[in-house]
């Protein structure tokens, strides 16, 4: 390897070695809600903090957030070292596979000036993309073993390679941060005032801690009183507009910042670049085409109820080939795949059928080639596109609550009825059944899975009935409006 040429390229990409600043082009002024989560992890050195997410759901910006916060706090910019796992240049240099251990030597003798074991104060090492780096999670380990002063921060967008570090040689070092498009609280927060911004924000987090925290331990009237409050707090703040502008084109963030004609190239060009990048550079795929187009076959089956063979049959491939695909999308956090909630008499639950989702409604929109005016006009696409938002919403809660092992919403369905409830969320000690609706009857039909689920299930705490507009407690039955309960998550 030359040291010089590597050397060179790790000064360019890292310019605050030199006058302590985050060029302003890498930063973006707003900062997502995971972004103090992720501050408080920097201190906890005994895990490696692992970002996974898509392409372009916000990851590096991120790290150039962090890497500006802990300069304004004082710390030296030789102490941060940014490495892009993806830079070509970079990775011209790794045929041996040791890439990072050959630049933290460098860094150790030509910038710090110091080893690793004379630290006397904390060093940050921000790894972006590591998946393009082969024993990425080894050599972190060997480092680790060590006990230096020394904080990573890792990023990734597919998880073939990730998921074999954080399982394998990082097993109970990780703390994993799932990344997702813009929340619609984000997007909210995005398209306030500037000067508007941090009490908007630091209201409604309050206000989405309490529903949330309601939530999870099955207390009805308490998750009722947050979201009242909240619905008042937003009363002046006509957000409906913004709402169905979020179910359209969805939260990837160059997206949410520039509402343009060129939002749906880009939103498909990303899938192109994540199918050869993150996918094609890991596996072999036999039918290029059929992959594709599952994927569009995917966003036009979103929250329905259907089968492998289905797709199958539909891509003209066999099953155990979709079975794949499927996991291939999933691995890259383009899709996510549900399936009956199980109760321990299991032969009432059980079922080939499975419901998929996936990352983004813009993406659905786009792939279904609908424009605005058709989206507010079908009613029953509009109608899975909000299965899909709150799906979502519900995943990423429960991930960053619970962590990201297993984790999927399931549904419920009953095989010798027509019964079904969309979403089966598990909270401490029970489960709340969810269903999703757009205006809701009022003969009452729509309750009626809801309440004879709550009255079966002694681990139901109580159900959640979204509407268009409606906010009120039913006897165990909490109705709010679809807007409410996913700015709320």
């Amino acid at each position: 390897m030359d040291g010089l040429k590597v050397l060179e390229i790790i000064k360019k990409i890292n310019p605050w070695f030199k006058n302590n600043q985050v060029p302003q082009a890498h930063l973006e002024p707003f900062k997502r809600r995971e972004f103090s989560t992720l501050e408080k992890d920097l201190g906890q050195l005994d895990l490696t903090t692992l970002i996974i997410g898509a392409r372009r759901v916000g990851k590096s910006v991120l790290m150039y957030q962090l890497i500006d916060a802990l300069l304004k706090k004082g710390v030296e910019g030789k102490r941060i070292l940014f490495i892009q796992g993806d830079n070509t240049l970079l990775t011209e240099f790794a045929a041996s596979g040791n890439l990072i251990n050959f630049i933290l030597e460098l860094y150790q003798k030509h910038i710090l000036e110091k080893n690793f074991d004379d630290l006397t104060d904390t060093l940050y090492i921000f790894l972006d993309e590591a998946q393009s780096l082969d024993a990425w999670d080894r050599e972190i380990k060997i480092i680790m073993d060590q006990k230096y002063k020394i904080k990573f921060i890792v990023t990734g967008s597919s998880s073939f390679e990730l998921r074999r570090g954080s399982e394998t040689p990082l097993t109970g070092r990780v703390s994993i941060q799932p990344i997702f498009p813009f929340s619609f609280a984000d997007y909210t927060r995005y398209y306030t005032k500037e000067e508007e911004q941090g009490i908007f924000g630091s209201k409604l987090s309050e206000f989405s801690e309490r529903f949330k925290n309601s939530l999870l331990v099955g207390d009805l009237d308490s998750s009722y009183k947050a979201a009242r409050e909240t619905e008042k707090f937003i009363s002046n703040s006509n957000l409906k507009k913004r709402f169905e502008n979020y179910l359209f084109f969805g939260g990837f963030p160059r997206v949410v910042a520039n509402h343009n004609d060129d939002y749906a190239k880009y939103l498909r060009d990303l899938l192109t670049t994540t199918i050869s990048k993150d996918i094609l550079t890991y596996v072999e795929i036999r039918d290029p085409q059929a992959f594709e187009r599952l994927m569009v076959n995917l966003c036009l089956m979103a929250g329905s109820m259907t089968k492998y063979k289905k797709f199958a049959e539909v891509l003209g491939v066999d099953e155990r080939s979709v079975i794949k695909y499927i996991d291939y999308y999933i691995e890259s956090h383009w899709a996510f795949v549900s399936s009956p909630y199980v109760f321990s008499n299991k032969m009432d639950s059980v079922s080939t059928e499975k419901k998929f989702y996936v990352i983004d409604s813009g993406i659905i929109n786009t792939l279904a080639f609908k424009d605005e005016i058709e989206f507010r006009s079908d009613r029953e696409h509009r109608g899975h596109v909000l299965e899909n938002v709150i799906h979502n919403h519900l995943l990423a809660f429960k991930q960053l609550r619970m962590g990201t092992f297993q984790s999927y919403i399931p549904f419920w369905t009953e095989s010798n009825t027509s019964k079904e409830i969309d979403f089966i969320f598990e909270v401490k000690g029970g489960v709340l059944p969810i269903e999703v609706k757009q205006k809701i009857s009022h003969d009452g039909n729509d309750e009626l899975a809801l309440l004879d689920f709550l009255s079966k299930r002694t681990t139901a705490k109580f159900g959640i009935l979204t509407t268009e507009e409606t906010l009120e407690l039913k006897g165990r039955l909490l109705l709010i409006p679809n807007l409410l309960f996913t700015l709320l998550l």
